[in-house]
């Protein structure tokens, strides 16, 4: 591991910071706030690396002193904007100690104590699975780290990496991870499996580390730590993240989306910050992988209905423009790619409505699809005996719900939301002009794993904090 490589990761967390240093800045400095900056700087710093990658060989073509270019550009831009949000005043609010004073010393102890050891043992896991692992499973070699070696190697002849020739490794699919594969790459001077395997292992992490920070910020630490508990023992994301599929970055940008939202109406001197980078998340997530796309409309038809009512409208067009600052700039880039660059994907292009409506009309395909989501729920926990939902479903029912009433409107958001999405995926694999056992046996475990971490997320915040409960 050279000093270049480290370099720029380095340089990807710096950015990262810029995009949330209005969240760090603008009131109370905790743990949690700690942990959520950090988290979100991690997804953040790499989706607008592989933006400025994207720029970059548009420019410059497959050139490392092009990309470095790029990378002083973007990390010049956002430490202005970082320095001057840090610089300005900013009123300090009180912490709300509503939950922290809350007496359960021995809980709170015994959950934190018990976190510590899952994140090592998930920590020995995924090394170990990597190491055994280092180049991926079949969608890694396939697709995302083939798209990287391809723009690696290809050097001005980039372009070719999104031929239709080359169908079957879908050349249509965003460029987020490839990207940040070969920017590592480029760093470091060669093609290591380490640069897939760090990637990975941030994204992997910092999805539970935002669930953990999003709730104790919200519920308190005793709740947030049974939030990463149940995520630590999601063997399905242990596993998927270790194989360095795109699954688990998408997963982690869904959650910062609803979670943004959720925070933003708890913290409102945080507000406009939290907007756009909710607005960055969607924006990613549709870079991420095309299932993105879904995630972003479902998320603004979401929040439309929620804020819905005439009161609350005014309220809804005071986030549009926070919101879709941070959306516009990565959502120009995805456009341009699917415009100018990626050819036509094969589920949307290679069916017409004379395929698709008699697909619709079949009851066989809606069953086979309650079957394909059967099994992925019970691949939650993989070979484990206990399956995680159930874990999640027994607490709720022993705590029972009792959200904060400043939390409702997050919460119908990312109820509204994630139903959308279920909604999307089902109707996608009812006419999918594949064959549909084998798409949902491939694919539908990691299609769950996308709303997973955001459905712990949401049930935790509705759920009543254990230092309350009379269960």
């Amino acid at each position: 591991m050279t000093p270049t490589y480290l370099v720029a990761i380095f340089v990807s967390l710096l950015v990262g910071f810029g995009c949330t240093v209005g969240i760090w800045r603008r009131g109370p400095r905790t743990l949690p706030m700690l942990v959520l900056v950090a988290s979100l700087a991690v997804g953040l710093g790499f989706g607008l690396s592989a933006c400025a990658s994207f720029l970059s060989l548009l420019l410059f073509g497959a050139s490392p002193h092009g990309l470095i270019v790029a990378d002083g550009g973007l990390l010049l831009l956002f430490g202005i904007a970082g320095f001057w949000v840090f610089t300005r005043g900013a009123p300090r609010l009180p912490v709300d100690a509503s939950l922290a004073a809350l007496p359960a010393p021995r809980l709170r102890w015994l959950l934190s104590g018990s976190l510590a050891i899952a994140l090592i043992c998930s920590l020995l896991t995924f090394l170990s699975s990597s190491l055994r692992n280092p180049n991926g499973a079949w969608d890694a070699w396939t697709m995302w780290n083939f798209r990287a070696h391809f723009v690696a190697r290809a050097g001005s002849a980039w372009r070719d990496a999104f031929s239709s020739l080359l169908g079957s490794s879908h050349p249509d699919y965003p460029l987020l991870l490839p990207l940040n594969v070969t920017r590592l790459w480029q760093y470091l001077g060669r093609e290591s499996p380490a640069a897939p395997m760090a990637i990975a292992m941030l994204f992997t992490f910092s999805t539970v580390a935002l669930v953990w920070a999003s709730l104790a910020i919200l519920r308190g630490q005793s709740q947030a730590a049974l939030g990463a508990l149940l995520l630590l023992g999601t063997t399905n994301l242990i596993r998927v993240g270790a194989i360095q599929y795109a699954d688990v970055p998408l997963a982690f940008f869904i959650l910062a989306t609803i979670a943004g939202l959720s925070l933003k109406g708890r913290l409102p001197e945080r507000a406009t910050s939290l907007l756009a980078v909710t607005g960055m998340a969607a924006g990613l997530a549709a870079w991420t992988k095309n299932e993105g796309w879904l995630v972003l409309v479902s998320v603004v038809l979401a929040r439309a209905s929620v804020l819905g009512r005439a009161a609350d409208l005014l309220a809804g067009r005071r986030e549009l423009p926070a919101f879709l600052f941070g959306l516009a700039p990565v959502l120009l880039v995805v456009f341009y790619f699917k415009i100018v660059i990626a050819p036509p994907n094969d589920l949307i292009f290679a069916q017409g409505w004379h395929e698709t409506i008699p697909r619709l009309l079949e009851p066989v395909r809606y069953a086979e699809v309650l079957r394909g989501f059967r099994y992925a729920v019970e691949s939650l926990g993989n070979t484990t005996i206990i399956n995680p939902l159930l874990v999640l479903l027994f607490y709720l029912v022993c705590v029972g719900i009792e959200p904060d009433e400043r939390d409702k409107p997050g919460l119908a958001t990312g109820l509204v939301a994630l139903g959308l999405m279920v909604i999307g995926y089902s109707l996608i694999y009812v006419t999918t002009p594949h064959d549909i056992v084998w798409h949902l046996e491939y694919s539908a475990d990691r299609l769950l794993l996308h709303l997973w971490p955001s459905t712990v997320f949401l049930a935790l915040l509705a759920a009543c904090p254990p230092e309350r409960s009379k269960g």
